[in-house]
Order: C-alpha cells, then sequence, then structure tokens
C-alpha cells in the first residue's frame, strides 16, 4: 500500500515508518521542510489543499495523519493551524479518492470522565489540548457520514520512548536511568495512568491503515496502568539497578487515566507488544546504541 504520513519528522512517526517499512509499504513522508528520514527524502508540502491533492493524486492508497503538537496550552488558538491542516488533509483526500486515513487521537479527550474509558463513554476533555483533538475526530466523523470516508481515530495512550527531550516524567526517569542517576517521586499517589510503548502504537497505525474498510473510534492502549512510583520502580530495576527511588512527600496533583481496548482488539486485531519493563529493556538498547554513535 502507499501510504502518506504528515508530521514525518515527528515522535511517533519515527516508530511509525519503520513498522510500515518492515511490512513492505511504500511510503510518502510529508514536511513543511526538507531532509529525509530512513534514507526516503521528505516531500515538501505547506499542507493546503492544493498541495495536498497534487501529493495524494499520486495514487496514495492511505494517510497516517500525525502531524500535531503535544503541546498543552491555555486556549485553542496555538490549534487552529493544526484543524485547518486536519481540514485541508480530509478535504484533499476527499477530492482525490482516498478514503483510509488514521488520525492519531489522544486519550485526554476523555479527562473527565469516568474510569475505565471505553469508545461509548461521552468525550469530555479537561484541557485545551484534549479539545483540539476532538474537534479533529468529529471533522473525521463528519467526513465519514457526509462523504463516504473511512477516518479512523486513534485514542492513543500516554506514550513514552527512547531519547525523547523533552522532561514529561517517564521521559525524565529514562534518561536519570540511563545516566545511573537516582530517580525521585515527588510523592506517594494512587493515581494510574496508562503508558503505552510507541512502537505498540506505531502498530495500532499499520493494523488500522491495513483495515481501510473500517472508520470509527478505537482506544489504542497498553493495558498497563501505573502510578508514578510503579513507573520509576521499573525504569530503575531495569536500567539502573544499583539505586533505589527516593519519594517524596509532596501531595499527588494528577488523576489516573486508563481505558479499555477491546474494539481495536476485536475489529484490528490488535494487542499491545510491550509492558513497561520490555519496553525499558529496548530503550536502553536504543539509548545506548545511538550514545555510541
Amino acid at each position: 500500500m502507499k501510504i502518506a504520513i504528515t508530521g514525518a519528522n515527528g515522535f511517533l512517526a519515527g516508530y511509525l515508518i519503520g513498522e510500515l517499512l518492515n511490512h513492505h509499504h511504500e511510503l510518502v513522508l510529508l514536511s513543511r521542510n526538507t531532509g529525509e528520514r530512513f534514507g526516503i527524502p521528505y516531500t515538501v508540502t505547506d499542507y493546503t489543499i492544493d498541495s495536498l491533492k497534487e501529493i495524494f493524486g499520486k495514487g496514495v492508497e492511505g494517510i497516517a495523519h500525525l502531524a500535531s503538537t503535544r503541546r498543552v496550552a491555555d486556549s485553542l488558538t496555538p490549534y487552529y493551524g493544526f484543524m485547518e491542516l486536519t481540514n485541508n488533509l480530509y478535504e484533499a483526500a476527499f477530492l482525490t479518492g482516498c478514503r483510509n486515513i488514521v488520525l492519531s487521537s489522544s486519550i485526554s479527550v476523555y479527562s473527565g470522565c469516568e474510569l475505565p474509558y471505553s469508545e461509548d463513554t461521552k468525550p469530555a476533555p479537561k484541557n485545551m489540548y484534549g479539545l483540539y483533538k476532538l474537534i479533529c475526530e468529529n471533522l473525521g466523523e463528519m467526513y465519514n457520514l457526509t462523504k463516504g470516508m473511512h477516518i479512523k481515530n486513534l485514542r492513543l495512550a500516554h506514550l513514552y520512548g527512547a531519547n525523547e527531550k523533552n522532561n514529561y516524567m517517564i521521559n525524565l526517569f529514562f534518561r536519570q536511568a540511563f545516566a545511573h542517576e537516582q530517580l525521585h517521586v515527588n510523592g506517594k499517589g494512587i493515581a494510574r495512568r496508562e503508558m503505552m510503548y510507541t512502537k505498540d502504537a506505531a502498530k495500532a497505525v499499520r493494523l488500522a491503515l491495513e483495515h481501510p474498510e473500517l472508520s470509527g473510534t478505537f482506544n489504542i492502549g497498553s493495558g498497563e496502568a501505573l502510578t508514578n512510583e510503579e513507573i520509576a520502580n521499573t525504569i530503575c530495576a531495569v536500567m539502573s539497578p544499583e539505586n533505589t527511588v527516593s519519594v517524596g512527600t509532596e501531595s499527588e496533583t494528577i488523576a489516573s487515566s486508563y481505558m479499555t481496548s477491546l474494539r481495536a482488539s476485536k475489529l484490528l486485531g490488535f494487542a499491545p507488544s510491550y509492558s513497561l519493563r520490555e519496553a525499558a529493556k529496548e530503550i536502553e538498547s536504543d539509548m545506548l546504541s545511538q550514545h555510541c554513535v
């Protein structure tokens, strides 16, 4: 299948490109800038309808829409460009006859809902990032209903992987453990969050693309919901076993977030391949390989 990937220079895209190449798909990597990944040059686009039509009209059979931001903002303003991009993409795909699209969405659309989240749960995001993702989902559903598209919204659990540069807790833990520093958790807590290795998310995107006849919403999770202390202890045990995790006395400020992924299991054949412990072993190997280059 000839598959276009938006946001091809992003974090999830790195895992997805490898996953799709391993399954012998032909790739078109979209970016606003020149460059390459996995030896494949980027196809430069400004993400206007005309630009995307020209690209999709050259035999594209599936689209993985990953172009986004992980920034959490206080208003919708920073997301306007990504919402316009999504609208342009769906319209260009419709006009060129490509019906098979996968949107990378987020567990954040559920942040105000009762646990565990299922696809039947009415979304109630508590932040602008979750609202932005929900707007993009609803746009896709409108195209499905009115224009016969097969857009699939994948609500991904909290992602982690190797060599992320931000200071989200789990990524900081990986870097600290790799450096054999002591990990610190601010305080004991009971909130459990569903974390997922990005390689499993890439697998889910591939499976969704390989079901061009399907549309709708799918939760994509690991089935493993852990407290911050459990996350730290697991990473420490794998990557820095000589250390222990220190635990402070601060009050917990996060809420639990985890899902059921039965629909993805039934219709997509998706099952996660990695626990956090298994992923940490692979991430350590990846970090060591890149560190030595």
